[in-house]
């Protein structure tokens, strides 16, 4: 299904979302992840978006927002958010420095853990433990997502993470997922009004179901890492972004767009970064 139709045959109070996340960005214009410029990949990403001139409600930015943990990767993020004509709302990742998101909480850029939208509440999650790729949601972030679904029963409910609640099927990858995702999952399951998880991190396309709930990972507006590989491996594809459709019934429609072509110095036979 093709973005610029993607949101045809739409009821009205339909919320259109745009999902961007892991652009990994330098604190210096020469920092290069792989061989890729990660700011100008995701400039190519935030104009590919525009390009579709779709009035959106809002944007997800699901972590791994910066690199190297400075402050001037922030700031740069947020200068090419501007770009984009709706509200983006920020996570971290596990390479964010969690005390410097505040950094972008500044014009359109937002780190509102509770956001209402129409009929829907989205909540998004602080699933990073300091120094550690995997992840993990503490006791207060479970806590806040209990009672933001509790106190809303009658608002259809989407969640976002970095980590990825459920394996992939990628070895490497599902060794640094979320620590207790049956736990996570658990939790949601008492609140039925949850109609969809999405997370970063794992930088490639996933979708499954479980339990009626849409489980649904995104490509990296940077790099890709190989689906279904028991190492690290890079994938050629080029960088993407998801479109999430959230409909007054709690119905969610999504799909993946990428670029159309990827860093011609992407290090493709990387073994790790």
């Amino acid at each position: 299904m093709w973005p610029d139709t993607f949101f045809d045959n739409t009821p009205a109070g339909t919320l259109r979302l745009l999902q961007i996340t892991d652009p990994h960005i330098f604190s210096t214009t020469s920092g290069h992840l792989l061989g890729v410029d990660t700011r100008e990949s995701l400039r190519q990403v935030i104009e590919r978006v525009n390009v579709e001139e779709l009035a959106l409600d809002a944007a997800l930015l699901t972590g791994d927002i910066v690199h190297d943990e400075g402050d001037e990767g922030y700031a740069a993020v947020r200068r090419i958010l501007t770009q984009l004509p709706a509200p983006v709302y920020c996570l971290p990742g596990n390479h964010d420095e969690r005390t410097k998101m505040a950094l972008l909480d500044h014009g359109n850029t937002h780190i509102d853990k509770q956001v209402f939208l129409g009929d829907w509440q989205i909540v998004l999650l602080d699933s990073v433990l300091p120094d550690q790729e995997g992840g993990f949601l503490n006791e207060e972030e479970l806590g806040f997502l209990q009672r933001a679904l509790e106190a809303h029963p009658d608002h259809h409910a989407l969640i976002c993470l970095h980590h990825h609640p459920v394996p992939i099927g990628s070895a490497w990858m599902d060794n640094i997922r979320l620590r207790n995702g049956d736990e996570f999952l658990a939790l949601l399951d008492r609140h039925p009004q949850t109609r969809g998880v999405i997370w970063g991190h794992i930088h490639q396309e996933f979708e499954s179901m479980k339990n009626g709930l849409r489980l649904l990972g995104s490509p990296s507006t940077c790099i890709q890492f190989m689906p279904g590989n028991d190492h690290f491996a890079i994938d050629p594809q080029p960088p993407g972004f998801r479109w999430l459709a959230l409909l007054p019934n709690g119905e969610i429609r999504s799909a993946v767009r990428r670029v159309a072509s990827i860093d011609a110095g992407l290090e493709i036979d990387s073994f790790g970064y």
